[in-house]
């Protein structure tokens, strides 16, 4: 049996899509780019960056764009380029973009079996498009096929009212129900669950799907777990495209991808300064082991699978192991250096609070789009920079859902740069 050194989240920027769910985060940031998008990296300089090698061992890949992740055909040698090498590849989609997903399908059997498939079930969306066929045929294609997969509804309201008709489709159509994945609003600070029920309502609700994904990520949105965290060092999160390497999705870069690419990995763990309210994908980096302390009741695989049917023999055992298994721990010691250490990178980046203010504001009138997605990145950029939130500051939070920059919204935005807002103990 294979065994799991490390998890790394693969972003692949392509930040268009062919459906338009109403949940989406990216939409809840800013319309989906319409610009086409050519990666300037071939595949096997991508193969040779990501080798066995310099990862030190067999990897889980996953590869999911700011879209839908199979619209550009340049991702298929890629995906094949890594199956070769020997990692375990799994890929985010909706299913429908035929022209790419047929072609997936035709890989011979010694690397479709380390292939997952992780099909989004946008419902509504694709019965208003009339794509729920195509759909399901393109699921039952893979398993014929042998490469694993997964159906996962959103956990968004609105199916509620339709979950007769859902859950009557699923065993229809695939045997079993789909896994429910709990959404976040990212429109709002805290990235609470996108909802309008509470989360006693909603587990409730929810519940009676009995799906192992939606507990565990219902679960940790609720409270934020602590302890000595291995991110950066068993699982990362890399930009396909300008190389850059995340001990997590708002952590700080560690290294690159394609910079001295002959030489080992810069790999940095969290540790015990991670800076996000909780772990947005704690149902692939806790299940699968980052943070050794936790004991959680269920594997990875059991958040993909589903009554033993969607999961390849192989697949399976490589994504119910855990990265503490299989990767060194570090003594209180070395432990303590870490916190240190990020600690002190993470201030490094320090900016005057007035200058930082200016420089945002500046950003955010340049920014077409909704200004969310800047007041996200600039929230998580401060909360790395300072211990406690200057009075400057303060306005990033409170304006958090995105202040309007046309008119009046600018004279407020600098008003509240210049005079400061009430003083915060913290970014929670």
């Amino acid at each position: 049996m294979d065994r799991l050194k490390r998890y790394i989240d693969l972003y692949w920027p392509v930040e268009y899509c062919n459906l338009s769910c109403a949940y989406c985060y990216i939409r809840q940031h800013r319309k989906n780019r319409v610009a086409r998008y050519q990666c300037s990296h071939t595949a096997q300089e991508i193969r040779k960056a990501l080798s066995k090698e310099r990862l030190g061992g067999c990897c889980l890949l996953n590869i999911c764009a700011g879209g839908e992740t199979m619209l550009e055909p340049e991702i298929l040698p890629i995906v094949r380029a890594l199956l070769i090498e020997g990692h375990y590849v799994s890929i985010v989609t909706n299913g429908t973009v035929l022209k790419t997903m047929r072609p997936l399908l035709e890989l011979p059997i010694e690397l479709s079996k380390r292939l997952f498939l992780k099909f989004s079930f946008h419902y509504d969306e694709l019965k208003e498009k009339n794509l729920l066929d195509s759909f399901v045929k393109m699921v039952k294609k893979a398993r014929e096929k042998k490469i694993s997969v997964s159906v996962e509804l959103p956990a968004f309201d609105p199916f509620l009212q339709e979950e007769k008709e859902i859950i009557e489709f699923s065993i229809e159509h695939f045997g079993v129900l789909p896994h429910v994945a709990a959404l976040r609003d990212e429109s709002k600070a805290g990235f609470s669950i996108l909802s309008d029920y509470s989360f006693s309502e909603l587990n409730a609700r929810w519940g009676m799907w009995k799906s192992p994904l939606f507990e565990v990520r219902s679960e940790i949105m609720e409270k934020k777990y602590k302890g000595f965290c291995y991110a950066g060092e068993w699982t990362a999160a890399i930009n396909l495209e300008n190389g850059e390497i995340k001990q997590c999705y708002y952590e700080p870069v560690i290294d690159n991808l394609y910079k001295n690419i002959d030489k080992p990995i810069l790999w940095a763990p969290v540790g015990n300064q991670c800076h996000s309210e909780y772990c947005y994908a704690c149902h692939a980096f806790l299940t699968l082991g980052d943070m050794p302390g936790l004991k959680l009741k269920y594997t990875y695989s059991d958040t993909r699978d589903r009554d033993g049917i969607w999961l390849e023999p192989d697949m399976k055992a490589f994504m119910s192991q855990r990265l503490w298994e299989n990767n060194r721990q570090y003594g209180w010691m070395r432990k303590r250096k870490i916190d240190q250490k990020n600690k002190a990178a993470a201030q490094s980046e320090y900016e005057i609070p007035q200058q930082f203010a200016k420089n945002l504001i500046i950003q955010m009138k340049n920014e077409k789009e909704k200004n969310s997605y800047v007041l996200l990145e600039a929230r998580h950029r401060a909360k790395m920079m300072y211990q406690r939130v200057p009075k400057e500051l303060t306005w990033i939070k409170h304006s958090y859902h995105g202040t309007s920059m046309r008119g009046g919204g600018k004279k407020q935005v600098a008003d509240l740069c210049i005079r400061g807002a009430r003083p915060a103990s913290s970014w929670k």
